[in-house]
């Protein structure tokens, strides 16, 4: 029997379609990485969350291990991203869209607009389209990141929309990614 390779989430080059934004928040994510002393390598904790009832914590149904590949951080790097809250929340894009790409098989993302309820519209996967809905947390205290998670699937079910909705919550001091598909 053969073994599937483990995916790799490479940052280091974005994919095309990111243009120069993508090199942009590929540097905020291995900024955030860094302030928590992780390098290039670090294994990102992957937990995909179903929440079957409004009010349970949810449970995991899917938990993996990924190496997550950035740029290495230089003394300019840290002195350019500094307002803390743009860092994180253009961070999360990276390791979110890299993680949902790479493990989702999406192969184009576009931007969503203020007032859609969603960050970004994925296109090219098994699905022709899904809405993806990103949070970042810098530093997390508890578990900060199941309950933010279900914050954002609220979000993305208050829109009416027949597209299907992930909402993905990534927390930089673990290193780690919660992922929930919207009802």
């Amino acid at each position: 029997m053969l073994f599937s390779p483990v995916p790799i989430v490479d940052l280091r080059c974005p994919p095309a379609s990111w243009l120069g934004w993508g090199s942009h928040i590929v540097e905020n994510a291995a900024v955030c990485l860094d302030r928590h002393g992780h390098r290039s390598g670090v294994m990102l904790q992957v937990e995909k969350m179903e929440f079957p009832g409004s009010d349970d914590g949810g449970e995991r149904v899917l938990a993996l291990e990924l190496p997550l590949l950035v740029p290495d951080v230089s003394q300019a790097m840290r002195d350019l991203y500094r307002n803390l809250q743009a860092l994180t929340e253009q961070g999360a894009y990276a390791v979110a869209l890299g993680t949902v790409l790479v493990l989702e098989g999406y192969e184009h993302c576009m931007g969503g607009r203020i007032g859609e309820g969603f960050d970004f519209l994925l296109r090219g996967g098994p699905i022709p389209e899904v809405r993806l809905e990103v949070s970042g947390i810098l530093q997390a205290e508890s578990d900060r990141a199941i309950s933010r998670l279900r914050e954002k699937l609220r979000q993305v079910n208050s829109y009416e929309s027949p597209t299907p909705a992930y909402a993905a919550v990534v927390e930089f001091s673990r290193p780690r990614l919660v992922l929930g598909c919207a009802k």
